[in-house]
């Protein structure tokens, strides 16, 4: 089988299992969450499911590309720009949950109806900057010796 044609059909597979979880097991779970009294599981279901869909998307496509012989001679360009596009899903997936979350506490144990914009400014800016720093120490990067020349010059 061409290699080619083996990664298209391994990345609809993909995509199909990618419909089947929004359309089948997200709707399923949602009809589960409906009956309860809270919304709290059916807000979190309806903020992960996009970014868990990719995600399997991305696991797809990644399994295409180790299929197609023609990547081998970059293994280092691929794998890296998986693990980006991996890392930022992940980023994403918590900026969406801990937003919610915090919004949720905020309204729950202080009466507001949503959270101050400057803490969930600060909550994403912590979350992309730790995904920063992982994809970073991914490509093995050294930014240590920055932070303590910040450090020393205070």
């Amino acid at each position: 089988m061409n290699e080619w044609f083996q990664a298209a059909l391994i990345l609809l597979i993909f995509v199909a299992l990618g419909w089947i979880f929004e359309n089948v097991l997200v709707a399923g779970l949602k009809r589960l969450s409906a009956r309860t009294k809270s919304d709290v599981d059916d807000i979190l279901t309806h903020i992960t499911a996009r970014p868990l869909f990719f995600l399997i998307l991305l696991i797809g496509a990644y399994i295409a590309a180790r299929t197609v012989s023609t990547l081998d001679a970059y293994p280092g360009i691929v794998n890296g720009a998986f693990s980006l596009l991996a890392i930022a899903l992940a980023a994403w997936l918590a900026e969406r949950v801990l937003t919610f979350l915090i919004t949720r506490w905020f309204k729950a144990h202080r009466g507001l109806s949503g959270t101050p914009r400057i803490l969930n400014i600060i909550v994403s800016a912590a979350i992309w900057l730790a995904a920063i720093i992982v994809a970073l120490a991914h490509f093995q990067v050294e930014i240590s010796w920055p932070v303590r020349k910040i450090v020393r010059q205070r």
